[in-house]
């Protein structure tokens, strides 16, 4: 029957899910490993962060949910430190490069949230997080030219982080009925993926 079929697609597609979640990060190490000539244990870091987050998010309990947000903003919190800025030498042109970021986040997420609980609270500290860390990639322009990988990707990649967690959050505080999973691991995987690229051209 067709819904017998929606069933087993739909389980299809949580294991699916489950084995990206659990390799994903893994895949990504191997390839920082073997393509990157100079092995930052910064970069690492936010690579075993990241997996530690979504080994937590894997487990739907509200401490768990913590604790893979609590990784995630470490991992950002790393990247801010790799990335070490010096904010009085970024150009002008670099914070309308934030625009498009900053907009999506706190133009369409934020509004939404309504603080009425803890987890409320949380996301928005995480929020603010991530909001530098995509400020900090973009401010990347006074020391790499546009065109050069390292700021491409890194700039390319935060963004995508954004977009991830913006729909991730969304279905978290039950502002989105739609399961998102496909948006949430295409944009994700993407993102880290560029942010790692991005790290491994700075060298």
């Amino acid at each position: 029957s067709k819904s017998h079929k929606n069933q087993l697609k739909s389980e299809k597609n949580e294991k699916l899910f489950v084995f990206n979640k659990i390799f994903l990060m893994p895949s990504i190490s191997l390839l920082w490993y073997f393509i990157a000539e100079t092995h930052n244990i910064t970069i690492l870091c936010f690579i075993i962060f990241l997996w530690l987050g979504d080994l937590f998010l894997l487990i739907d309990k509200f401490l768990f949910l913590v604790m893979g947000g609590v990784s995630f903003g470490i991992g950002h919190i790393i990247m801010i430190y790799f990335y070490g800025i010096h904010w009085s030498l970024v150009p002008f042109y670099s914070y309308l490069l934030l625009l498009p970021g900053t907009l999506f986040l706190f133009g369409n997420l934020i509004p939404k949230i309504k603080i009425c609980q803890p987890k409320d609270f949380c996301v928005i500290i995480y929020c603010i997080i991530l909001q530098i860390s995509f400020a900090s990639a973009t401010a990347r322009s006074y020391i790499y030219p546009l065109y050069h990988p390292s700021f491409i990707f890194s700039y390319i990649g935060y963004f995508f982080f954004l977009v991830s967690d913006y729909f991730l959050l969304s279905v978290e505080l039950h502002i989105s009925k739609k399961p998102r999973r496909v948006e949430i691991m295409g944009f994700y995987s993407l993102s880290v993926l560029l942010i790692v690229l991005g790290a491994i051209y700075a060298f």
